[in-house]
């Protein structure tokens, strides 16, 4: 079995200025909203640095719950609660987290 989120429900997770990591630079989602393009991501299989394919892109509702994730770099991410994120123990909600996982970054 492989451990990946499962794709139900789907909807927007990430606040429009949130910045992606594309192959054409740093683009906040809501510029993204509509376009299709290459993002720089992480294989959850060997944790190794690769581009995949976006597409169908959608902002959060301006009504959603939030949460703010900070890294010990001072970055900062807002997500919803049921976003998945990628650890060294598997993926988890953020919701979920605590402050002694380890999460995945480029």
């Amino acid at each position: 079995m492989i451990d990946a989120p499962l794709k139900v429900n789907d909807h927007a997770c990430f606040v429009g200025d949130t910045l992606v990591n594309t192959t054409d630079g740093y683009i906040k989602i809501k510029d993204l909203v509509g376009k299709e393009g290459y993002v720089n991501t992480i294989n959850p299989d060997t944790k190794e640095k690769c581009v995949q394919k976006f597409s169908n892109v959608a902002m959060t509702d301006s009504n959603a719950e939030i949460l703010e994730i900070e890294f010990e770099n001072g970055e900062k991410l807002k997500l919803t609660p049921d976003h998945p994120i990628l650890t060294d123990s598997g993926w988890k909600r953020a919701d979920s987290l605590v402050e002694t996982d380890n999460i995945i970054t480029l």
